[in-house]
This record gives C-alpha cells, structure tokens and sequence, in this order.
C-alpha cells in the first residue's frame, strides 16, 4: 500500500494525462513501517503537484525530512488521516514537512506520537502555509534535542502561515528548546481561532538552559499572530513564557476572547528575562487583548503577564 501512495505521487515526473505542473495524486491507503533516505518516507510530492490523501494512515515511516509526507512547491490535502510514530531522522517534520511555496490542507486528522529534531508533527518553510481545520488532534508530538528542539507540534520557518481553526486539540506535545507546541521563525502569521484547546504542552523540561513558550514562541522581524475564542491551559515552560513567548520587535499580537488558564513559567536556568506566567512579551512586540481571561497562572516573575 505505501508502495502504490508513493507511486501515485511519482506521477508528476511524466504524468500521462497532465502537465508537470498539474499533476495529481490520490489515495486511499494503510501506509507502515516505509522509510526514504532524503525526504517524504511514505508520500513526496514536487514540482507543482496537486495531491490528496483522505481516510488513510500513515505510521511508523522515517525520512530525512517530512517523516510521513513531504510537499515542495505543491500543494496536498489530507482528510480523516491518522500520522502516528512517524519521524524525521535527519532534521524537520516527523509527521510531515512543507517546503519553498508550497500548501497542506489537512481536516479531521490525528497526528500523534512523531519526532523530529524541528517540528515534531509539522513543519512549514519558505513562504508555505499550514491550514488545519476542524476535527485535528496533535498529540504526544516531540522535538527532540540534536541541533533543533523547536516547535513540538509544528514548527513554521521563514514568511511561513499555520492558520488552525477549531474544533481542535492541541496536546502533551514538547519541545527540547524552544515551542513546546508551536514556534515561528522569521514567519509572516499564526491564527488560532475556534473552538480549540491547547493543554498539557511543555518546552524546556530536563533542559537546563533553554524552554521558552509552552504553547507558541515567536521571534523574528515583524507579522502578527491572531487568537480568537481559543484556551490555553496547563502548559508549561522551563524559562519564560508559560503557554505564549513573544520576542519580535515589530510583532503584533490580537487576541479576542482568549482564555489563558494554569500556566506556569517555572523562571529555571540563567536567562537573564525569565517568568511571564501566560505570556512573556518583549523586544518591541504589541498586542491587543480583548474580553479575555487570565486565571491560576504562575511565574517566578509576572505570573500573568510581563510585558
């Protein structure tokens, strides 16, 4: 079965009824224990590629980069999928990696148990954009330590998007270093909107040096990150920034009917700005907070918010 995926998706070399920049790929698979050398261990897709995937599963594939599925200037929708114990043995995306313009769609899915050095579940980069809506669940996702540790359930790099719009849950996924759940780096946005939870994730944890922003960290130059009508609540933190760490001197930060709920910076290792309970904010970065709600949340310094 992984076999016919990866065959679908090879397609686009010499398609026999579309153009290279138009070719397709669909499938309906139980996909296990597959590995590629470079990139994309069950699924790659590249050079203007349209591929979907719908009900499937994908588990125990290993890749360089994109554990499950790798997309490079393409573009790939992903329905009723399950990615479970699927890693990237090289760098970035366990579950999956979207690379240098390129789009994932991905509705009803669990992701769950993966690893990757950057990006335990996702990973998008060079202008690409994540799209999760409704029905997904990250669980149990992890960057591990070995030169990344960023973003334990996705990681988005360079003038990158990740919009997740609810129901969703985000959950007990970590991160080495820096996004227990989420990290941007140099990224253009992050919308989190809906009915949707992030819980129980933690960045920083036996690390004695590092940890920053249990839910999302954000560092860079400029773009702006949306919360509308989302929780966050018993994250945590070894440094800074219980559930959000924000450092970017041109970032602006809108949030509208944000529940931040049991948080805890723990204010550990040598850093010179440490606590922030909920939310570290700092370096020139703005937010607007609007009818929200901080409670129960705790730092060794600024147990809300330092700002």
């Amino acid at each position: 079965a992984c076999t016919h995926a990866r065959t679908h998706a090879r397609m686009r070399t010499h398609p026999p009824t579309h153009p290279p920049t138009q070719a397709r790929a669909r499938a309906r698979t139980h996909t296990h224990t597959h590995s590629a050398e470079d990139s994309g261990g069950s699924l790659a897709a590249s050079d203007g590629s349209i591929a979907s995937l719908a009900d499937s599963t994908i588990t125990r594939c290993f890749a360089g980069h994109g554990g499950g599925v790798y997309v490079e200037q393409s573009k790939i929708v992903m329905r009723g999928m399950l990615f479970s114990q699927n890693a990237a043995l090289v760098n970035k995306g366990g579950a999956a990696l979207a690379h240098d313009n390129s789009e994932m769609n991905v509705t009803s899915t669990t992701v769950t148990d993966n690893v990757a050095t950057r990006g335990g579940g996702f990973m998008v980069q060079f202008s690409s954009v994540l799209r999760l809506a409704g029905d997904v669940r990250i669980m149990k996702c992890v960057a591990s330590s070995g030169g990344g540790g960023w973003g334990g359930a996705a990681y988005s790099l360079f003038d990158s998007t990740i919009d997740i719009s609810g129901p969703f849950l985000v959950d007990d996924n970590m991160a080495w270093h820096f996004g227990g759940a989420f990290i941007s780096y140099y990224s253009r946005r992050f919308v989190a909107s809906g009915e949707g939870i992030f819980s129980n994730n933690a960045v920083g944890l036996g690390n004695p040096d590092r940890g920053y922003g249990g839910v999302l960290a954000w560092y860079g130059v400029g773009g702006t990150v949306e919360m509308y009508g989302v929780k966050m609540s018993n994250n945590i933190a070894l440094i800074r920034g219980g559930a959000l760490d924000f450092v970017d001197p041109g970032l602006v930060v809108f949030a509208t009917g944000l529940i931040l709920d049991n948080n805890h910076a723990l204010g550990l290792g040598d850093a010179m700005e440490r606590g922030g309970g909920a939310l570290f904010l700092g370096d020139g970065a703005s937010i607007f907070l609007y009818r929200s709600i901080l409670r129960n949340n705790s730092g060794n310094q600024g147990g809300g918010l330092i700002v």
